[in-house]
């Protein structure tokens, strides 16, 4: 019985530990535009998706870039949209 119930202490905690590991890590989302550059419009939404990352937190990486093109006359536009992985320590 004594191991029972240590058992089931011991799931619990791990429940416990997970659902605040959860807590510490996340995603944002960028949007960036360029009148005619495909990887300045990425890279802007990258910034953009960096500065909404919850203050304290660091950014771990990024997710690839989706970008949409436009063509307005002769030139073409992009906009694109890209994650922000962070995590917080």
């Amino acid at each position: 019985m004594l191991k029972k119930i240590i058992v089931i202490a011991g799931v619990a905690a791990s429940l416990v530990v997970n659902v605040a590991w959860a807590g510490e890590h996340g995603a944002q989302a960028g949007t960036g535009f360029s009148p005619d550059d495909r990887a300045t419009a990425c890279s802007r939404a990258k910034s953009s998706a960096d500065t909404g990352v919850p203050y304290g937190a660091t950014v771990t990486g990024h997710s690839s870039c989706d970008c949409s093109p436009e063509k307005v006359g002769s030139q073409t536009s992009w906009t694109c949209t890209a994650d922000a992985y962070w995590e917080k320590k």
